[in-house]
């Protein structure tokens, strides 16, 4: 039999709901698209991963291993699998109007003959659910799978939502009837499906055309694309898309006064609490102390000794330990630079969790040695570590007064970049630790280095941790997560220090 040509895709209806031009790319210009980051790569891993096992809560059902470079032979199968006695079909495949979907799993219904139920397995938490705009993401996949099932003449009973349950702590052995929530959304789905074909035909005629079409940028749609830098990587570092939190209603307003680039912006245009300050950090290339009172304060408010304190962790989808839940962030590593006082030579103080086991336990007690009794707890963004430490006292009970105390000793070095107490062009508009090291330290950066962010570090220790790293590989990397982690507290003793050279100390 002929393979049946399809000109869209379940990936690529979403695609064009994200952005038309992403779908015409996709479609003409796939090249062009950067390569998944490996954060990306894994998050797709963990899907598929917790894909399979979700379908072993449907004894007696039936895979069809085609895979996308097969679409004729997918659809061959599950045309057969449906008249057979399969209670349910993974990866079923189907066509209808130019588009080919694969379901995750067709479930036999319990009301009736020849009714199915769709279930869309997504590893994301349940937690979503408070979200419209996320939740929304999924009601459109699921729609579009709809509508091509019901062209297709498969009568359809329901349609839900297989994905984590974000409140389920384990205890014992996994229980992925606790793990795994199902949740209908069979109203909205089929709400959402009379509007489909329409979209779905304006999504053909424009892959049709020669010319990709126009589009605005659009701050946290274009970040998330793998065509930003093809689309934008152009613009200058001064260009009016670098304005923090700028949406597409203010850059059309910009652009339609002949306002291209930020320094062009007029005084008198209005601009939020986080945009002005980068407009005026524009104007001083070597950056400045904009409030010297509140950053002199700041400095001197520190009390020493200063623990310069950093956690690594790992969030896996699936709870590893017993006290656990889905995508929680266990601590596994930190590192402690400890300064007894202004421009001393700090001492150094580290942990790094064996991968095997609980790694709470020894991490607590070594912290309790490490942080000592007096003297700040200097981090880089306290939330984090602030909520890490009130986890690890909700799971320690006898150790609870002493981590709770830790808290009480919290200061953060990201708080004077965050207030705008000091401004810098290379800042962007942003006070992570990434950015505002090579501002202040240009000398001190993570270049070079085998791990060079968090989402790294997690992921290499769950190689280890999973057994995909082993022998000599296991050896650098646990090298690689030391030096990492140790960069980042010497980071924020730089940062302080040079703060306080900035204010003359």
């Amino acid at each position: 039999m002929a393979t049946q040509v399809h000109r869209l895709s379940k990936s690529r209806f979403m695609a064009g709901l994200h952005c038309p031009r992403r779908l015409w790319l996709l479609v003409h210009r796939p090249k062009e698209k950067r390569e998944p980051s490996l954060a990306e790569q894994r998050r797709l891993e963990s899907g598929i991963e917790f894909g399979r096992e979700v379908n072993r809560l449907f004894p007696g059902g039936v895979e069809i291993t085609p895979d996308y470079r097969h679409p004729q032979e997918a659809l061959d199968a599950t045309a057969t699998l449906l008249e057979s006695d399969a209670s349910a079909l993974f990866e079923a495949a189907f066509l209808h109007h130019d588009v080919l979907i694969r379901t995750d799993i067709l479930k036999r219904s319990d009301v009736a003959p020849g009714v199915w139920d769709l279930i869309e397995v997504k590893s994301a938490s349940n937690s979503e659910s408070g979200s419209k705009k996320k939740l929304a993401k999924h009601t459109n996949d699921i729609a579009v799978q709809l509508f091509v099932l019901k062209g297709s003449r498969i009568h359809i009973g329901s349609t839900s939502l297989a994905w984590v349950n974000s409140s389920y702590e384990r205890m014992g052995e996994l229980d992925w009837d606790q793990l795994v929530v199902f949740e209908d959304l069979t109203e909205p789905v089929c709400e959402r499906m009379s509007e489909i074909e329409a979209e779905l035909d304006d999504f053909l005629s424009m892959i049709d055309r020669p010319h990709m079409p126009d589009v605005t940028y659009g701050k946290t749609k274009c970040e998330e694309c793998e065509f930003t830098q093809f689309c934008w990587g152009d613009e200058p570092e001064d260009s009016i898309i670098r304005l923090p939190r700028v949406t597409p209603k203010k850059l059309a307003e910009l652009g339609a006064m002949g306002v291209c680039r930020i320094p062009e912006i007029p005084d008198d245009y209005p601009l939020t609490k986080t945009q002005a300050p980068m407009v005026e950090a524009l104007r001083h290339p070597d950056g400045f102390v904009a409030d010297r009172d509140q950053l002199t304060r700041w400095i001197e408010d520190l009390e020493y000794p200063l623990y310069f304190f950093d956690f690594e962790t790992w969030n896996p989808c699936i709870p590893p330990f017993d006290r656990t839940r889905p995508y929680m962030q266990i601590p596994f590593e930190y590192s402690v630079h400890i300064q007894d006082e202004p421009g001393a030579e700090p001492r150094h103080r580290e942990f790094l969790a064996p991968p095997s086991g609980d790694p709470r336990p020894d991490l607590i007690e070594r912290m309790i040695e490490d942080l000592g009794e007096t003297g700040n707890i200097v981090v880089h963004h306290a939330t984090f570590e602030t909520t890490r430490i009130q986890e690890l006292a909700n799971y320690s009970p006898s150790r609870r007064p002493i981590l709770a105390s830790f808290v009480d000793r919290i200061q953060d070095t990201e708080v004077p970049f965050k207030r705008n107490w000091y401004l810098h062009p290379g800042l962007k508009g942003r006070s992570s630790i990434k950015v505002v090291l090579p501002t202040l330290a240009p000398d001190l950066g993570y270049q070079g280095m085998e791990i060079q962010e968090g989402q790294a570090a997690s992921i290499a220790f769950g190689d280890l941790f999973e057994g995909r790293i082993a022998g000599d590989g296991a050896l650098s990397t646990r090298t690689a997560l030391l030096d990492y982690c140790r960069l980042d507290t010497l980071a924020m003793v730089r940062i302080v220090d040079e703060l306080r050279r900035l204010l003359g100390d």
